[in-house]
């Protein structure tokens, strides 16, 4: 609806105190869906949404290069002669 009213110069965006403080309908559209989503992140995962961004993701760690390719770990534990057994895998 707000996108219909915006389209149209109408609506809650367009009132003389919306029109005064300069914000622009968009971003104040982009900023309310983000915060929806983020609120209610875990019941909309939960129905079969999939989250493919972890809040941890950006920190340390990167699983794709500039490129979008899989990136895997400089070191490896088989470097160090660390070759481990699954004895419960079949």
């Amino acid at each position: 609806m707000d996108l219909c009213h915006a389209a149209n110069s109408t609506g809650r965006f367009y009132t003389d105190r919306a029109l005064e403080r300069g914000e622009s309908p968009m971003r104040v559209l982009r900023m309310e869906m983000q915060q929806w989503v983020e609120d209610n992140a875990a019941g909309l995962e939960l129905i079969g949404a999939a989250r493919t961004y972890s809040a941890l993701s950006g920190i340390a760690y990167r699983d794709t290069d500039e490129s979008g390719n899989e990136t895997f770990p400089i070191r490896q534990r088989s470097e160090f002669g660390n070759v481990f057994i699954d004895w419960d895998g079949g």
